[in-house]
Order: structure tokens, then C-alpha cells, then sequence
């Protein structure tokens, strides 16, 4: 991998007066997975709205390969714990929804969309609106999205955490192969020690608010990951404990 790709410098955001995040700084490489986990209400969606532009920073800096961060200049992929699917959309308009806020011509956004939801299995259900999906296709559908505007970076909230434990592994898998084929940075924010661990290259653990970096662990253990494994499991249980800030 290479050097710094994405670059958060002395980050700072405060509600009035509390501070969530102060002097906040992350590097990460070209092609990581970087998972943050943290205490409950610690701000590590704040963390991700920063980078997303949803919300404003304080003060600091959000650099992609040294420049500004910009939405309209970089192509940046969102997928938030929440359904952000247009109900009066099918599957294929959904997943060219990016694209068509973007200003891709209308031949070449259903094209790519089309190529995307196929990528991913899902080339059966492109006429189907959100409310004839399951809730795991609804998640895939909405990870085509974010990948049909061709991402350089994916930034991920907690997407899976209201899945089934069989849904959220079939997803990870799902994930990671892509992550595999495509070669996309990815910072996921997760509340899931167990999904951080299945998942990452590195594990980011915040402290409570004002965020700070408590533990960087880089993760050796090899693909596929066995949640059986002895390794994994003392990764769990020391991530675990690092979360805890009583």
C-alpha cells in the first residue's frame, strides 16, 4: 500500500459547549480498511458527517491525496445505518440516484448502474421498488449506489448494524470481496467489536468524547476469518476492553 491517502489534521467540533472532538488527527493509506470503534455516543458519527461535508468542522483539515476534501471535486461513496432508499424509485434508479445528482447523462449512469447491481447479484431485482426487497438487499442496493459513482474512498456508518447476524455476514463477505476486486478505501464506523475484527486492517478505539485515538491495531489475521479462531477471539476480547472508558 502506499503512503497517506487520506489525511485528518487537528480536527475540532463542538455543540455549544461540548466538545466532541478536539485536535483530531488520522492518516490512512491507499487501499485500508479502517475500522473506528468506540463508546456509545463517543461522536464517531460526527467524525464521518465532518468528512462527509454533512457537518462543519471547527477547525482542521480533511486532505485526499494532499488536497482539500471536496464532494463536488472528489468521488466520495456514503452508506449510513439508516434506509436511504427512495421508495418511488426501483432498485436500478436507486442505485443510479448518485450518478444522476452528479450530472452523468442519463444513458450512462443506467448503464453503469445496471453493470453495478449485476456485480453484485442483484441484476434480477432492478425493477423492483424498496418496499418488494429484503432489508439485506436494500443495504446491497444501496452499497451499488455508492460503488456506481466509482468512489475513491467509501465511508461507511454503521450500515449493517440493524442486520441479522446471517444477513451481516453474508454482507461482510460481500463487502470484502469488493474491497478485494475494486481496491477502495473504506473507513467504517462500527459499534460491532466482532464485525471490526472480521473486516479491518486496522482497528481505530476512541476514547469517550473529545474523541481521541486510544489504540491504531493493525490486524495480521489472514482472509477468510474464522470468528472461531483463537486469534480473533483475543483480538475481540482486547478491543473490547480498550472500548471501555469507566
Amino acid at each position: 500500500m502506499n503512503s497517506t491517502y487520506l489525511s485528518i489534521n487537528n480536527l475540532a467540533k463542538r455543540f455549544d459547549r461540548l466538545s466532541v472532538i478536539e485536535d483530531f488527527s488520522l492518516q490512512i493509506r491507499k487501499g485500508e480498511f479502517v475500522c473506528v470503534v468506540g463508546p456509545t455516543g463517543c461522536g464517531k458519527t460526527t467524525l464521518l458527517r465532518c468528512l462527509m461535508g454533512l457537518t462543519q468542522a471547527d477547525a482542521g483539515e480533511i486532505l485526499l491525496r494532499g488536497q482539500p476534501l471536496s464532494l463536488r471535486a472528489s468521488s466520495v461513496g456514503y452508506i449510513s445505518q439508516e434506509d436511504t432508499l427512495m421508495p418511488w424509485l426501483n432498485a436500478l434508479e436507486n442505485a443510479a440516484f448518485g450518478m444522476k445528482i452528479r450530472g452523468v447523462p442519463r444513458s450512462e449512469r443506467k448503464k453503469t448502474a445496471r453493470e453495478t447491481l449485476a456485480g453484485l447479484g442483484l441484476g434480477d431485482i432492478a425493477a423492483r421498488f424498496p418496499r418488494e426487497l429484503s432489508a439485506s438487499q436494500q443495504k446491497q442496493v444501496a452499497l451499488a449506489r455508492a460503488l456506481a459513482v466509482q468512489p475513491e474512498i467509501l465511508l461507511m456508518d454503521e450500515p449493517y448494524s440493524q442486520m441479522d447476524s446471517s444477513s451481516r455476514h453474508k454482507l461482510w463477505n460481500e463487502l470484502l470481496e469488493l474491497k478485494c476486486q475494486t481496491g477502495v478505501t473504506v473507513l467504517f464506523i462500527t459499534h460491532n467489536v466482532e464485525e471490526a475484527v472480521y473486516l479491518a486492517d486496522r482497528i481505530i478505539v476512541l476514547s469517550d468524547k473529545p474523541i481521541r485515538i486510544k489504540q491504531d491495531i493493525s490486524v495480521s489475521i489472514r482472509h477468510p476469518r474464522n470468528i472461531a479462531d483463537n486469534g480473533f477471539i483475543q483480538l475481540r476480547e482486547r478491543v473490547t476492553e480498550e472500548i471501555k472508558w469507566w
